[in-house]
């Protein structure tokens, strides 16, 4: 790493690189023509669950959802997905969020033996 600079192969994913070594140059031609946004934080679901005591819970709170759910809310339930038979383990959460399509979708969590559905979203 020179000068603390770093280029992630994301960038790959929008145009073709070319390193010039010998005469120090970087070329960079984008597959579109229009503007892209190559520096902006990736979109993040405002809630983290994980496996814990045997259940599944609320392992992480974005600010927003302070109102609506708390840390080690069991969710039983992810956008129509239940959680009674998966495998309790981190890989199987991530790939059920991963697979919900576009930005929203919804978990329930049980507190006090009673369900409650609640929309989450990806946010930056």
């Amino acid at each position: 790493m020179m000068n603390g600079s770093i280029i992630g192969v994301e960038l790959l994913k929008h145009g073709k690189v070319i390193i010039d070594y010998m005469r120090k140059r970087f070329y960079f031609f984008p597959f579109d023509e229009g503007k892209t946004d190559l520096g902006g934080a990736p979109s993040l679901w405002n809630i983290s669950i994980l496996p814990h005591n045997g259940r599944f819970e609320i392992t992480t709170v974005w600010d927003s959802m302070k109102d609506q759910v708390t840390f080690g809310d069991e969710v039983v339930n992810i956008n129509g997905a239940s959680l009674q038979d998966c495998p309790k383990s981190q890989i199987a959460v991530e790939k059920i969020m991963n697979d919900i399509p576009g930005n929203s979708g919804y978990i329930i969590i049980r507190r006090d033996n009673k369900d409650k559905r609640i929309e989450i979203k990806k946010e930056k």
